[in-house]
């Protein structure tokens, strides 16, 4: 008994995972589409080359050690006539015309301006900048998922009223031809309505293939098979009515400054003056002792420091260039906030306008209704004719769709505002 009571558990837990895997939220669509776009994968290369950026500026402090080889052929060279100073003859070597170095040299600076200091805060800048370019284009492809997402509720609840239409229509159909073999109505009434059922069916179809398509192009963004998934409508709350707003593009404007400020210091830094220290040393002919013809082994240790002077001038034309791009970049941040704030405007409007029409629509349907009722009994007793009829339950049709139609608007006109909001999570989204 036990068994056959565990098998019955097994089973009613294999169906309800089943049936709860079909069941598909907004929220994992956005998950979904994120994780399966290549900016997302994008997203962690950006991150692995600033981290090999950081590394490559931190060599820069490092010494920088060098193997050198070199042989030269030199005519003239120094050259103690005897004949003019037989004295000097026994103290001077006769020189040689080939030369042959071999060394291994080591430069390391001390200070170089702030240049690798600033070189790395900008390829950090840089980077966070390519990031956050790719986080937007994945901001975009959850705006567009909420689109295709939305469109399928519309196109799922059209459906929802073409069937009841028909369903209206069929059992009108029945009890008219009931009265036309009796003799009550015409025939041709029965006929009206059977032509409006075709188009109907035909409307029905068209709806079919175009839910389907969305579904086909929702699968594309999530990487999955959603033929056989039930979509759950989400709420959407408001929780500011302000209009002010964090989008990730406003960021983007703000690094932008931070990078050319970065850029600025580092023209500044190249223009500094630069001191490092040097050693070499290693086996060559001749060797520092200007007498010796053979080789040898020399070295030599110092210090070397440079003051660019051309570069002021050229670093004051970098700047003021870099200063006009920042001036740029403010009108452009300000350009988008007033354009966002214009939307925002236009969102609140669109919620407060659906809001009021989802009232109206709530009170034609009903008066629709009582009308229909009124007109298929006239229609039995041959009051009035089918497409009298027909008026009144395309009325209804309409009106029902414009229902559905204001009530999805007044949900994208929400989940729009709060993207506007810089809200990534489009909201608080909770299953109806």
């Amino acid at each position: 008994m036990k068994k056959y009571i565990f098998c019955i558990l097994l089973i009613i837990s294999i169906c309800f995972q089943s049936f709860a895997q079909n069941i598909v939220t907004l929220e994992q669509c956005h998950e979904w589409s994120e994780v399966n776009a290549p900016n997302f994968a994008q997203i962690s290369k950006y991150e692995e080359l600033s981290v090999i950026k950081q590394k490559d500026a931190i060599w820069s402090y490092l010494p920088k050690f060098d193997i050198n080889g070199q042989a030269t052929y030199q005519n003239p060279v120094l050259k103690i006539e005897s004949a003019d100073y037989p004295m000097l003859e026994e103290f001077f070597p006769v020189f040689p015309h080939d030369y042959y170095k071999f060394t291994f040299d080591l430069n390391m600076p001390v200070y170089d301006g702030g240049t690798t200091n600033y070189l790395k805060k900008y390829n950090r800048i840089s980077s966070e900048i390519d990031i956050l370019n790719s986080e937007i284009a994945l901001y975009n492809i959850k705006e567009r998922v909420n689109g295709i997402y939305l469109n399928i509720f519309f196109t799922e609840g059209s459906l929802n009223i073409l069937n009841l239409h028909l369903e209206n229509l069929d059992r009108d159909i029945s009890k008219m031809r009931t009265l036309a073999e009796n003799g009550t109505v015409l025939k041709s009434n029965v006929d009206i309505l059977e032509a409006e059922k075709l188009k109907i069916e035909q409307q029905k179809i068209e709806m079919e293939f175009s839910r389907s398509y969305l579904i086909r192009i929702l699968g594309e963004y999530t990487n999955k098979d959603l033929s056989q998934a039930t979509f759950v409508l989400p709420k959407v709350e408001i929780n500011d009515f302000g209009l002010t707003s964090n989008r990730l593009e406003m960021e983007a404007f703000t690094l932008q400054k931070t990078g050319l400020d970065y850029q600025k210091k580092l023209l500044t830094a190249e223009s500094q003056p630069k001191l490092n220290i040097f050693a070499s040393g290693g086996y060559a002919r001749s060797t520092y002792n200007f007498f010796d013809t053979d080789f040898g082994w020399q070295y030599m240790v110092g210090a070397s420091f440079k003051i660019p002077l051309i570069n002021w001038f050229k670093t004051k034309v970098g700047q003021d260039y870099l200063t006009i791009q920042q001036d740029v970049i403010d009108l452009q941040l300000s350009d988008y906030e007033r354009n966002v704030r214009i939307q925002m405007m236009q969102k609140l409007t669109d919620i407060e306008k659906y809001s009021k029409m989802i009232i109206q629509d709530d009170a034609i349907v009903e008066k629709n209704e009582s009308m229909i009722a009124s007109a298929q009994m006239q229609l039995e007793e041959g009051i009035i004719t089918a497409n009298d009829y027909l008026k009144e339950l395309t009325n209804q049709s309409e009106a029902l769709l414009n229902q559905q139609l204001h009530k999805l608007q007044l949900l994208q006109a929400k989940i729009e505002f709060n993207a506007l909001k810089g809200d990534l999570e489009f909201g608080k989204l909770t299953n109806e």
